[in-house]
């Protein structure tokens, strides 16, 4: 039974990273399109590497935000729901 908990929190790390690394992804994607629209719209490579890392900064801030706020939701949900099943 304890190897099985064990196994089980492996996965749900695994998961976790895997859901991580494709949001990641995704941003640096995002970033890299933003980027490239910069040096065509005639800013220097300077200025378009530092967009480039200002987009990837701030909507990994928006994404981390994102993510506890709605932890924190279902956490409280959760424990709104248990002490109503409580009282009854």
């Amino acid at each position: 039974y304890e190897q099985l908990n064990i196994w089980l929190m492996y996965l749900k790390k695994f998961e976790y990273f895997i859901l991580d690394s494709s949001v990641a992804g995704t941003l640096l994607l995002i970033a890299l399109a933003i980027r490239i629209e910069a040096v065509n719209a005639g800013f220097d490579q300077f200025s378009s590497n530092i967009i480039f890392i200002s987009v990837f900064i701030i909507s990994t801030g928006l994404y981390i935000s994102m993510q506890i706020a709605l932890y924190e939701i279902i956490i409280a949900n959760l424990c709104l729901s248990m002490n109503i099943l409580m009282i009854l």
